[in-house]
């Protein structure tokens, strides 16, 4: 019994007493206790109420409590003494108390005190009275102890409840005794209410009404109340008693069901997927006070879901798209809707098994999913979801499901029904696009559909075709032969495939290609037949041409001068070609083959390994028809053949006609054109593929918008950006090349004539955003509407393919003669100029090896005396030197073509390097008696005097910047060197060079690239300033001249003006080639000038000057000692001569040298000796110069592992070079070796340590 109901039960004056079934005494409230004098109740409880009375009334008590505990309401009264022994009287009534199910679980006993009322007769009716009226007040509120009850005064107030009550209502009792029952009663009920109150306070009457409490959390509570009022002993109403009991759950039920029907109801008015989501999501929004339903896709192999169909309220956002699975739904959940079991999620921020972050961005709080399953795999759920945490009730996941398994299977129709609508659909846009006529027809054979095409080309409608009605436009000649084979199907359940002619609505009789297939159900039974009517007239007539060709080609069988022959081509028992026959030859092909008497053999008689392309060639012919063309060798016959072949009669005649051509002399001189061909081919080739496989672009015209809807590939040949789906025609019409645009729209309109056939099909050009022109090829149906004057055009759509590629290969082929006659003609030029450089160099490196070996075995034989030795070392000199040159020039042009020409750069005095080059041709123009002079224009007075005066002045020039340039000073002199021995080698006898130098203010308009040169310094000349200053060299002569035809090429690779055997000067024809390109590494430019041949020709060098600001300090630096007194040096070498050398030009430096014959040598020599240098070849057996490094680096200081080391090798170029340095060496000599060099650089190495 709760807490209310006890102090209810204290408050009374009567003795209450509960019992159980039994009649042991459960309780006593306070006014008992104090009736019966009981101070301590507890040894009282668990007592038989029926022993406490006397003994001649136990039997009466014990009958009481068992017809109490049977359900009656017993009454009885009787004498008991109190336990002080004072007698009493008392009125006794015992009640049964229920549980919610309607079983006595408990007695209550009422006694009253009535001793009094015995003493006082004639006042004991007030006593009675008053019995009754509290005992009806207590009695209504102990037997409902177990439902809500509450007393109310005849205001509605709230006097008295019960917990129940409290529970009912979700306020407390004392927040209950501040209100009013009109307070929390619902207001739709609250009318009905009011008058049934009134209506029992007037008339008495007890009354039960169904209504709704407001709880105090705002939710609603359905009740069944009954009340009745407490009267006094005049009738008068004093309060009211309410008994409450909570019906919600059934009347959520009812709801339920209403709402279901309401459902089924929405389900019957609405027909694809998206509008039975729609509906049903807003009402389940509204019932259920949701924010979003959605129906989903589950595909488990690829980790996604997606949501085609769902409905949201306004404040949250759509989830319809695809999201992954393993994002949103745990492995619990995966492993629960496979199981066919529902998900429910109270609070997606707190449930351990889902991603708070995840579901927060989707506004998505709670949700409850059903999942579906097809063949045992789940496929799909519904997804119920709200935006705030929720407590999801039982009975709305059971109303969820309910629904849920409605919505599946009408969900299911629905996107069937929408897919059979879209197949159809397809199958009618097909129809209406394809050439070919469609038709379909029941499995009895009679024609149910013809295309809109089919009714077009034989003049009918398509009704007027169905059944056998097409027999009507089929030749009588062809009806026969068609009706048995058609007939023969429709038993047999085979495909039809047939040939006759149909009449076209001209009244032609043109051929069809009839071809249909059987439609079958699961059991194979036949549903219907689905086929195509293709026009072959144009086939038909081709065969008809080329068996006229054929005949015609006969009457030239003999006349003309190409072989030809007709051939029976063999096949082996799996159909491959293995050979063939001759059957006839004409007169030319014993010349064009060099065979005789070949009728009737085959051709492995006379060439057994005759190449299998032959036979795969001619055996295709022979079974497909197919003419070809082309050129192939056959090396057997030693000859190369252009040929055409051709199919002759039947294809199981297996004969071919091959009208050939030996073009072997031609096939020898066109390797290059047939190079060029084939490229040319491979690339079609490739374009035709990629056409192939490209996908077509699809557009469609919205005749009501003039809008032009276009898919991704029409967009992309297009032009138009992805996100763009809907193009204004005048937009696309402005896309259009200006010279097709009325061509265009003239085909447009034609075919959205309604009285045309509605038929599109144009090549045009598209002019993108970028200016790119591309041609495209457009088809497009036009669908129309009614008959007569009221047909009306109500679609146009089609399709667009890219065929700029092939209209490209067109043009391309048009111009592939030119291109092979001009690379023939190229190659050509190649070949000379490469065949007469190879004379050349040939020519220049064996011309001195000639005076060298001369004079060697004269000197050798010791016959010669001092003057002539002289004479002859020195001739040895001068040619070994002149081919160190040569070879060096060749590798200067290998590294200038390989980009690898590197630039030791810093300031260089002009005038300087000028005088040195002349000093070096000086004996040589003195030979030629040539006037070799050099002037200095540009400058003032006194820079002149200081470029020309003596050495004191001369100093002062080099700090000059008007003569100063940044650059490498042995390449600019290598430069100078050139042009000046040109100018002598060229200029005759008695001639005059020139050279001067001058200092220029202008546009220089040279393209320096910083990057070619090797410098840090960041004061290098910007020559694109309009004002910037630069130094020009010209060296002129009145030499042999250039000769116009040849001045375009004189600074080319390998060219020179005469390159025959008999020409009067020698070289390579590098030296320009070398010049031109050195000059543009230093930002210059140079040029030559000639007025022909014997005219003499100036060469023109302009290179940007020094800023004057710039500090010449390299060229002042003081040079090294070369004196080499004292200095220890290790030398390794191989070859003695070589080793012998270097070891006299050391010793006659005073150094001291140790020799080494190998590397193993070196590395006993190099602890003991510590050389101060170490010279090493690089090419030597067992242990090369890279490998002896590495292991001196290994050395410790003290052993010689720091010693300076200088690589000698004949192993030329940059890359090598820079081999050396990374290997360990501080210095690289290339042989042969320059004596002076040498000790120069051994000098340089010890001063820069």
């Amino acid at each position: 019994m709760d807490i209310q109901t006890l102090q209810i039960l204290d408050s009374s004056d009567d003795c209450i007493q509960l019992l159980d079934l039994g009649g042991r005494i459960l309780f006593v409230n306070r006014g008992g206790q104090a009736l019966l004098g009981i101070d301590d109740v507890t040894p009282f409880l668990n007592t038989y109420w029926a022993e406490l009375w006397q003994e001649a009334e136990q039997q009466a008590a014990s009958d009481a409590i068992a017809r109490a505990a049977a359900g009656e309401v017993c009454s009885m009264a009787g004498h008991r003494p109190t336990l002080q022994g004072e007698p009493k009287w008392w009125a006794n009534k015992i009640s049964p108390i229920r549980s919610t199910d309607g079983n006595v679980e408990r007695l209550v006993c009422v006694s009253r005190d009535i001793t009094t009322h015995k003493q006082i007769q004639d006042t004991g009716k007030q006593t009675e009275e008053r019995l009754r009226e509290s005992e009806g007040r207590y009695q209504a509120i102990v037997n409902q102890a177990v439902t809500g009850v509450a007393c109310v005064d005849l205001e509605g107030r709230l006097t008295l409840v019960n917990q129940k009550y409290c529970d009912i209502t979700g306020y407390s009792d004392d927040e209950l005794y501040q209100r009013r029952m009109q307070d929390i009663t619902h207001p739709e009920d609250l009318p009905r209410n009011v008058e049934l109150f009134r209506r029992m306070l007037t008339e008495g009457t007890p009354f039960e009404i169904e209504k709704r409490y407001i709880r105090k959390d705002g939710s609603i509570v359905w009740v069944n109340n009954s009340v009745y009022a407490v009267c006094d002993r005049g009738g008068q109403p004093q309060s009211v008693v309410a008994i409450a009991l909570d019906i919600t759950e059934r009347k959520r039920r009812e709801a339920h069901g209403v709402f279901l029907a309401e459902i089924g109801e929405a389900f019957s008015r609405f027909s694809t997927a998206d509008e039975i989501m729609q509906a049903v999501g807003a009402k389940m929004g509204a019932y259920l006070q949701i924010t979003t339903c959605a129906f989903a896709d589950v595909d488990e192999a690829h980790d996604r879901v997606t949501a085609h169909h769902g409905w949201s309220s306004p404040e949250v956002p759509s989830i319809v798209g695809t999201f992954c699975i393993s994002q949103y739904l745990s492995n619990e959940f995966v492993r629960a809707s496979r199981a066919g079991e529902t998900v429910v999620v109270c609070n997606t921020q707190t449930d351990p098994r889902t991603d708070a972050a995840g579901y927060a961005a989707l506004d998505m709080y709670s949700f409850v999913t059903v999942p579906f399953h097809r063949h045992g795999q789940w496929t799909h759920y519904i997804a119920i979801c709200h935006s705030q945490p929720r407590q999801w009730r039982e009975d709305e996941i059971q109303l969820i499901e309910e629904i849920s398994n409605r919505i599946f299977p009408r969900l299911e129709r629905a996107r069937a029904e929408a897919a059979l609508r879209q197949s159809e659909e397809r199958f009618r846009t097909v129809t209406a696009t394809v050439p070919q006529l469609i038709w379909t027809a029941m499995p009895d054979g009679r024609v149910d559909y013809m295309s809109d095409q089919w009714a077009d080309y034989v003049g009918l409608t398509p009704q007027q075709l169905h059944g056998w009605n097409w027999q009507q436009v089929t030749h009588p000649e062809d009806l026969p032969n068609t009706e048995r084979d058609w007939q023969h199907c429709l038993q047999s359940g085979e495909p039809l495939e047939i040939q006759h002619r149909f009449r076209h609505h001209t009244g032609e009789w043109r051929w069809q290609l009839v071809r249909g297939v059987p439609i079958k159900d699961a059991d194979g039974i036949i549903r219907q037949w689905v086929g195509t009517c293709t026009d072959i007239q144009g086939e038909v007539d081709i065969k008809e041409a080329l068996r006229e060709s054929e005949a015609k080609y006969r009457s030239l069988f003999d006349s003309i001068d190409e072989g030809f022959c007709i051939i029976e081509v063999l096949f082996d028992a799996t159909g491959n070609a293995f050979d063939y026959r001759f059957l006839e030859a004409n007169a030319a092909f014993e010349k064009q083959t060099g065979l005789v008497d070949v009728i009737g053999k085959t051709v492995r008689e006379f060439a057994p390994k005759m190449e299998s392309h032959w036979f795969e060639l001619y055996g295709r012919i022979a079974l497909t028809g197919v003419p070809e063309r082309f050129e192939n060798t056959a090396q057997e016959l030693g000859r190369f053949y252009d040929v055409y072949a051709f199919r002759m009669g039947e294809p199981q005649e297996r004969k071919v006609a091959v009208l050939f051509n030996d073009i072997s002399d031609r096939k020898r001189i066109e390797d290059e054109r047939k190079r060029a061909e084939q490229d040319l081919r491979e690339s079609e080739e490739w374009a035709r593929l990629a056409i192939q496989v490209a996908k077509l672009g699809g557009w469609r015209l919205h005749l009501d918008t003039n809008l032009v809807e276009m898919d991704e590939r029409m967009r992309e040949i297009w032009g138009e950006s992805e996100d763009t789906v809907m193009v204004p025609l005048p937009q696309v019409l402005e896309r259009m090349h200006p010279d097709d645009r009325e061509r265009v729209s003239t085909a447009v309109n034609g075919a959205l004539e309604p009285q045309s056939a509605g038929t599109y099909e144009i090549e045009y050009r598209i002019v993108w955003n970028d200016g790119t022109e591309r041609w495209v090829l457009a088809k497009g149906q036009a669908q129309f509407d009614g008959a007569g004057e009221f047909r009306r055009t109500v679609d146009f759509f089609g399709i667009l393919l890219d065929i700029t590629d092939r209209k490209q290969a067109d043009v391309e082929r048009e111009l592939l003669l030119q291109r092979e006659q001009s690379a023939r003609e190229e190659a050509e030029q190649a070949n000379r100029i490469k065949d007469e450089f190879l004379a050349v160099l040939s020519h220049e490196l064996r011309s001195p090896l000639n005076p060298i070996l001369g004079w060697s075995t004269l000197l050798l034989s010791g016959k010669l005396d001092t003057a002539k030795t002289t004479h002859a070392l020195t001739t040895i000199q001068r040619n070994a030197k002149l081919q160190s040159e040569l070879i060096e020039d060749l590798l200067d042009v290998s590294r200038i073509l390989r980009g690898k020409l590197n630039l030791n750069v810093a300031p260089v005095n002009l005038a300087n390097k000028i005088r040195g080059a002349m000093e070096t041709v000086r004996l040589a123009a003195e030979a030629k008696s040539i006037d070799l002079q050099f002037t200095i224009l540009g400058f003032r007075a006194e820079d002149e005097d200081e470029l020309t005066s003596s050495s004191a002045a001369a100093q002062s020039a080099i700090q000059n910047p008007k003569c100063m340039v940044w650059g490498d000073s042995t390449r600019l002199q290598q430069v100078i060197w050139n042009l000046l021995s040109n100018a002598v080698k060229f200029t005759p006898a008695g001639g005059r060079v020139d050279i001067s130098l001058s200092s220029l203010t202008g546009d220089l308009s040279l393209a320096i690239d910083a990057s070619s040169l090797v410098s840090t310094d960041s004061q290098i000349i910007n020559n694109n300033e309009k004002n910037a200053s630069y130094a020009q060299i010209t060296v002129s002569d009145t030499g042999k001249g250039i000769s116009p035809d040849f001045l375009p090429h004189v600074f080319d690779y390998f060219r020179q003006a005469d390159g025959t055997t008999t020409r009067q000067f020698g070289g390579l024809g590098l030296g320009l080639a070398i010049v031109r390109h050195l000059v543009e590494l230093h930002g210059g430019t140079v040029r030559a000038d000639s007025l022909g041949e014997d005219q003499g020709a100036t060469f023109t060098i302009r290179l940007p000057l020094l800023q004057a600001s710039l500090q010449v300090d390299r060229e002042r630096s003081p040079q090294p000692s070369h004196d080499l007194n004292g200095i220890k040096i290790v030398v390794v070498d191989d070859e003695p001569d070589t080793r012998e050398l270097v070891v006299f030009v050391l010793e006659q430096q005073g150094a001291q040298v140790i020799t080494a014959t190998s590397a193993h040598e070196a590395l006993l020599v190099l602890p003991q000796a510590k050389p101060d240098v170490l010279l090493s070849d690089i090419g030597m057996p067992e242990m090369d110069g890279y490998m002896l490094i590495q292991q001196v680096r290994a050395l410790a200081p003290e052993q010689g592992g720091q010693v300076p080391a200088i690589a000698l090798t004949a192993y030329a170029g940059d890359t090598n070079q820079q081999q050396v340095i990374a290997a360990g060496f501080q210095r690289h000599i290339s042989k042969p070796i320059d004596p002076q060099a040498l000790v120069q650089a051994i000098a340089q190495l010890i001063h820069s340590r």
